[in-house]
């Protein structure tokens, strides 16, 4: 979870089409389960004493949209990461995520260039590539075992 929100480091493509997802169905969950909860809630409870059209309770209307507002700030942040740490991947800085803002342009080409294309092979200035074993990894040993060790019975005393 912590990672979502990391701007330094490199992500390969299937993290970036992953992030994107989480982004974007995480918060729309969120905030479908609170307007279903409290939203309706309040909106019966307005039908029931016969003030439809007006909002029930503000506490309830705040806390949505201080829900809303939470999920979509979210959202946002996770894209960026994503965006950032693409580009970190294709050797290019992250601030070239900024070009999401242009209309139509922005969006296209965020989604060949982070989403299409394959990132730089080998580390670059942003850190290792991501498809390859970390040196933590590699560090694990599995230990091997010839078929003699195998065929050999212990002697027992």
């Amino acid at each position: 979870m912590k990672s979502l929100f990391l701007f330094s480091g490199r992500i390969s493509r299937s993290r970036f089409w992953l992030y994107s997802v989480i982004g974007l169905i995480f918060p729309s969950i969120l905030i479908f389960v609170v307007v279903a909860i409290f939203g309706l809630a309040s909106f019966g409870a307005s039908l029931a004493t016969g003030t439809v059209g007006s909002i029930n309770g503000k506490g309830t209307s705040i806390f949505i949209m201080i829900v809303v507002g939470v999920a979509l700030i979210s959202a946002v942040v996770i894209a960026f990461s994503a965006m950032v740490r693409r580009f970190h991947d294709r050797d290019k800085s992250g601030w070239w995520s900024l070009i999401s803002f242009i209309p139509y342009i922005g969006g296209i080409w965020i989604v060949v260039e982070c989403g299409c294309l394959k990132g730089t092979t080998g580390s670059n200035r942003f850190g290792s590539d991501p498809l390859t074993p970390s040196e933590q990894s590699s560090s694990i040993t599995t230990p091997v075992v010839t078929p003699a060790e195998v065929t050999q019975v212990p002697s027992t005393p």
